[in-house]
């Protein structure tokens, strides 16, 4: 009884404990070394503080180059205009408007280059006088995606300069009650003049009841046709008309991404006048040519019969000169009626 006992043995449950603690920690590091966050603590009243290694590469340093490490080791590397920010996020969280410290500051690289970091805490001990007296947090690099939005907000500058400042109107729309309708998201500058209206007016708004025509001038189902194939459509130059507009418009038609539906198009009504007017030109020139043929062939038939008519008459003098000679006459000197038939 004794020998089996004493082979069952029970485990220490504080070495268990321990173990166990070992094994969390460890997979902590690991989580913590896998996202690249750097780690603070910081003992507010006193100043000192505690970083570790990622701490420290993230601002190209490693943690002994920094040594000693205190909260003068942050306040030196952060950039001036972002510790306002951070000081007032942290009067914030001491204060308990908010339930997490966090900030997105710069911070001076050891090469001189300035990298972005969120930093994030909490105060996870207060003093019995509510002041907090330690602090626990984490920097996390964003410098790749700040560098991202500037890239994107730099490109949305670009796009919008392109979209207001663009001849052609740009309409772009949703699609609702499964594309049933369509709703303005945007509006150029170029198509406010071109339709004498205002963005304001029409964002949000159905294009049927800000265009009511635009089923009958065909655009609509051009809308529809797009939204549900993706496959871009030119609706060819024909007129809009409504109670307040009339005019020419050419639309190009074309599907984003997004699922949003883009019309760029183009006022030709002056193109379309103009050529209204050399077309009504053109034919009354060509009326006027007509004319002026059919009159000149007359004339010209009036001389060709005159020309008949005068050979005809030269043949009978021919004939009665010759008669008269023949009875021994001749005619009267200088006959004025003759003279066009002298030497005949």
């Amino acid at each position: 009884m004794e020998e089996k006992m004493s082979s069952h043995v029970s485990p220490d449950p504080l070495k268990v404990s321990i173990d166990d603690l070992m094994r969390l920690n460890e997979q902590h590091q690991f989580a913590i070394d896998g996202a690249g966050v750097g780690l603070w603590d910081w003992h507010v009243q006193t100043g000192d503080a505690v970083f570790n290694e990622r701490w420290a590469e993230i601002i190209g340093f490693t943690l002994e180059e920094l040594q000693p490490v205190s909260i003068e080791t942050w306040l030196q590397h952060a950039h001036p205009e972002d510790l306002e920010k951070s000081n007032a996020a942290l009067d914030d969280h001491f204060s308990g408007l908010t339930d997490v410290y966090e900030c997105e500051a710069r911070m001076k690289h050891k090469s001189g280059d300035w990298v972005w970091v969120l930093d994030r805490g909490r105060v996870v001990e207060w003093d019995a006088a509510g002041k907090p007296v330690r602090m626990v947090g984490a920097h996390l690099d964003i410098t790749d995606r700040k560098a991202f939005e500037a890239a994107l907000a730099q490109s949305e500058i670009r796009y919008r300069e392109l979209f207001n400042n663009m001849s052609s109107g740009v309409a772009v729309y949703k699609a609702v009650n499964d594309g049933d309708d369509f709703v303005f998201v945007d509006f150029n500058q170029a198509g406010e003049r071109i339709d004498n209206v205002q963005k304001e007016g029409l964002i949000g708004k159905s294009v049927q009841q800000a265009f009511p025509g635009v089923k009958d001038f065909g655009l609509f189902a051009v809308f529809q046709r797009v939204w549900q194939t993706g496959v871009p459509e030119i609706h060819p130059i024909s007129q809009y008309q409504d109670e307040r507009l009339v005019g020419w418009r050419e639309n190009y038609v074309y599907k984003l991404p997004s699922g949003e539906v883009v019309a760029v198009y183009d006022d030709i009504t002056d193109r379309k006048q103009a050529q209204f007017a050399l077309e009504q030109l053109t034919a009354e020139l060509e009326d006027r040519v007509a004319r002026r043929t059919r009159d000149l062939q007359t004339l010209v038939n009036a001389m060709a019969g005159r020309e008949v008519r005068m050979a005809d008459l030269k043949k009978v003098i021919r004939k009665l000169r010759a008669q008269l000679k023949a009875a021994g006459m001749e005619p009267v000197a200088n006959d004025p009626y003759l003279e066009p038939f002298q030497g005949e």
